[in-house]
C-alpha cells in the first residue's frame, strides 16, 4: 500500500472535486453487484466505441476493460500504464486525441445512419 499515493489522492479529491466521500468505493462495489453483469448488453452496441482504462485502476482492474473491448463490436482500447481510476493531467492529451479518432469514426460511411 502506497500511502504517499493514497494521501495525494485523498488530497486531490478535497481540493479539486470539493470533497472525498470515505464510502463511495463501498457504495460501488454494492450497487454493481447488485445490478448483475451487463457484458451481454454491449454486444448489442453498435456504434464507435473507444475504452480508456487506467492500468493501475485499484477499483475496477484493467481486465475488465480489456474484456469490453473484446465484447463491443467496433470499438478500441486505451490502456494507460500508470494512471488509476481518476485521469490525471499528464493523461489528458492520449485520451482526448482517442476520443477525437472515436468522434471522427462516426462521420465514415458505415456509421452515417447512426441515429443514436
Amino acid at each position: 500500500m502506497d500511502l504517499k499515493k493514497i494521501s495525494a489522492q485523498v488530497l486531490y479529491n478535497i481540493r479539486k472535486r470539493r470533497g472525498y466521500n470515505a464510502k463511495a468505493s463501498e457504495q460501488h462495489i454494492a450497487a454493481t453487484s447488485l445490478s448483475g453483469s451487463r457484458y451481454s448488453s454491449l454486444k448489442q452496441l453498435h456504434i464507435p466505441t473507444i475504452i480508456i482504462h487506467g492500468k493501475s485502476d485499484p477499483f475496477i482492474p484493467f481486465k475488465h476493460g480489456i474484456k469490453c473491448a473484446q465484447l463491443i463490436p467496433n470499438s478500441d482500447i486505451l490502456l494507460i500504464e500508470g494512471m488509476g481510476h481518476d485521469i490525471p493531467k499528464e493523461f489528458a492529451s492520449p485520451i482526448l486525441k482517442a476520443i477525437f479518432e472515436n468522434i471522427k469514426k462516426v462521420n465514415t460511411p458505415a456509421f452515417s445512419n447512426f441515429t443514436g
